[in-house]
């Protein structure tokens, strides 16, 4: 876990504790995603073939996955 995904959890549990009587918390944390910045970041196919070698699945996220992941997380739709 990094030191950013273990400051967002404290954050939701206190967060959860003060107010759990009145609203739900949602984190959504994605991980590596292949945007523009990552592109710039990497340089080179081999450097960012060798980035998605590290990461568990085998590939990026993408943008859109993690909007859908959020827009459904917010909506009506995950409460049937």
């Amino acid at each position: 876990m990094t030191a950013a995904q273990h400051r967002s959890d404290l954050i939701v549990d206190n967060s959860g504790r003060r107010h759990a009587r009145f609203t739900n918390i949602n984190v959504v944390g994605p991980g590596t995603t292949d945007t523009g910045m990552l592109t710039r970041f990497t340089n080179t196919d081999e450097k960012k073939a060798a980035l998605v070698s590290t990461v568990p699945v085998k590939r990026l996220a993408t943008p859109e996955e993690i909007a859908y992941v959020i827009t459904f997380v917010a909506s009506a739709m995950r409460r049937t």
